[in-house]
């Protein structure tokens, strides 16, 4: 879900899903400025996670000149640090590199 104050100047240009609603997507026109805000929830399995992420990389290859804002669930943290209890980032290694690997391209 991707909330917006009904009192911003914006349109709504474009929106995007996954078939499993664990996307979403849309390209704004705010304030005359284009952007793309993108609201994720990740499964939790790490197989199922890294499908996750290989498939938002396609989605958001089509706004890859644009400014992005992507916030929601990763369910997975980067670093210790990021977390409290549970089970040791170390189980979520492959999927910690995979987003590290494609955030410079989300970044762009």
């Amino acid at each position: 879900m991707i909330l917006l104050n009904p009192k911003l100047d914006c349109r709504i240009d474009e929106e995007v899903r996954d078939k499993n609603g664990r996307f979403l997507g849309a390209r704004i026109t705010l304030d005359d400025v284009q952007i793309v805000l993108a609201n994720v929830y990740a499964p939790n399995d790490t197989t199922h996670q890294m499908l996750f992420l290989k498939e938002i990389q396609k989605l958001i290859s089509n706004f890859v000149q644009e400014k992005i804002i992507i916030g929601g669930d990763f369910n997975c943290a980067l670093s210790p640090n990021g977390k409290e209890g549970g089970n040791s980032t170390s189980k979520k290694l492959p999927v910690i590199k995979e987003i590290e690997k494609n955030m410079p391209l989300w970044l762009v």
